[in-house]
């Protein structure tokens, strides 16, 4: 397909580009032995219905791989092959280790293996495609980030390496236990504007991304963002954990479902 990239703007042929990488859904199928569960406003679905569109030329395709994908799916939980983020940060010893909800954060500062810089890229990717084209799931347009003309061009420069990650920009990355119901999942980013920033979260094979943009972003949001820190903060945590579950749960309940055996450690 012919027509314009919408990452570099030039004008050529058009790679198909998945929303969630392609990579992900076969993760899923090889470790679950079962397609994805699909979860949409009206039903739950098991199904490998990837969302696709033309929107990339090759070479942002490829850079989208080498700058975050590729890192990521090499440090995500995948069954038989390890999880290697929780690895490098459980030999470790964290910067804060709080007695209630079992929080406790890591600084990736002194961890050279990982690579913070990939981790924002892969969120920042993920966030700038969502907003900049209607996404569909079969027949069904899904719900997608909305950042408006003004940050999408911001993330579209710092993507291309044409800027420096946006000021008005946080990102957190959470560690998702093994043994938590949520490890496993993949899901599209929800949330939406709170109060006076926006603020999305999304689940990605034992990783929480969760993105923050606007100019009235909290102070403590800043101080502990994953890229900015100086510390390179990283967080794994029983209450931050239960309550992706409990935002995944309420999207279960709130959808039919249809032929859906199990969904209980998806990746597993």
């Amino acid at each position: 397909m012919l027509g314009t990239c919408k990452l570099c703007r030039s004008y050529g042929e058009l790679r198909e580009s998945h929303f969630i990488p392609k990579a992900a859904y076969k993760a899923i199928q090889q470790s679950s032995g079962s397609p994805p569960v699909i979860i949409k406003p009206e039903v739950l679905i098991q199904k490998n219905e990837q969302m696709v569109a033309n929107i990339l030329c090759p070479d942002c395709e490829q850079r989208f791989a080498e700058n975050g994908e590729d890192w990521v799916m090499k440090y995500c939980g995948r069954k038989g092959k390890g999880f290697k983020l929780k690895d490098l940060i459980d030999v470790s010893k964290p910067v804060v280790s709080a007695e209630s909800g079992g929080l406790k954060v890591y600084s990736a500062s002194g961890i050279p293996q990982i690579d913070v810089g990939k981790l924002t890229y892969f969120i920042s990717s993920i966030m700038w495609r969502g907003s900049v084209h209607t996404w569909k799931s079969g027949k069904d347009v899904s719900v997608t980030p909305v950042l408006g003309k003004k940050y999408e061009e911001e993330l579209r420069k710092f993507l291309l390496g044409k800027a420096e990650f946006p000021k008005n920009a946080a990102v957190w990355v959470d560690i998702i236990p093994p043994n938590s119901d949520v490890w496993g999942f993949v899901t599209t980013p929800y949330g939406g504007k709170q109060e006076q920033f926006w603020r999305y979260q999304f689940l990605f094979l034992g990783i929480s991304f969760t993105f923050f943009m606007g100019n009235r972003i909290d102070p403590d949001v800043r101080r502990f963002c994953t890229f900015r820190s100086p510390e390179k903060f990283l967080f794994v945590g029983d209450d931050a954990t239960e309550m992706l579950a409990r935002d995944i749960s309420r999207s279960i309940k709130e959808s039919k479902r249809v032929c859906v055996p199990s969904l209980r450690r998806q990746g597993e």
